[in-house]
């Protein structure tokens, strides 16, 4: 008996590490892309764009690829995938059409990783894990700043490469933090 519960927990363990293994791929891209927009700010953003479309790709790919191996029934990451690649591509053939929508895009993909980790985090608390303050912290912020960006973009006009620096590398911790805590 003790034998098959550790056995379901076993292929539990490698299932949630399975099913959430995008998301810790995301967050590296995340943590990179915000590096590159803090200690690229000075030059301009089309080069940043380019760059930040060929990551949008690999990221894509990345979840594609795990959807693929893992044989996951989750459409919405198949979807996720596609999406990230179309974005990246568009981000890197037309990089000034990407900056004029930046802030509202990078609101909506701000505010909706706010929301997935905020869900992540209520499930952390309810199984009563300790230490969730510092997700609870982030996945509020990541939510106001995108919803920030998407209805007042004008707040970021000025410093739009360092302030989006930031929310990448606090979104790609935020992934980072919750993956390894669900694992």
């Amino acid at each position: 008996m003790a034998k098959d519960f550790d056995k379901i927990a076993v292929e539990y363990r490698t299932a949630r590490w399975k099913h959430n293994i995008d998301k810790a791929l995301v967050g590296v891209v995340s943590i990179i892309l915000g590096i590159l927009f803090i200690t690229h700010s000075g030059e301009a953003l089309e080069g940043i764009a380019k760059v930040a479309g060929i990551l949008a790709i690999i990221a894509g790919c990345g979840i594609m690829l795990a959807f693929f191996l893992f044989k996951s029934d989750a459409a919405d990451r198949f979807t996720g995938g596609v999406i990230s690649i179309l974005i990246g591509i568009l981000m890197f053939i037309k990089p000034g059409t990407v900056i004029d929508i930046f802030p509202f895009v990078t609101g909506v993909f701000v505010f909706l990783n706010g929301v997935d980790d905020l869900g992540r985090t209520i499930i952390l608390a309810r199984n009563r894990e300790k230490s969730t303050k510092a997700a609870w912290i982030i996945s509020a912020v990541l939510i106001v700043l995108g919803l920030l960006l998407m209805f007042h973009p004008g707040f970021v006009e000025t410093q739009i490469s360092l302030v989006a620096g930031i929310i990448f590398i606090l979104d790609g911790v935020a992934d980072l933090f919750l993956f390894f805590k669900t694992h």
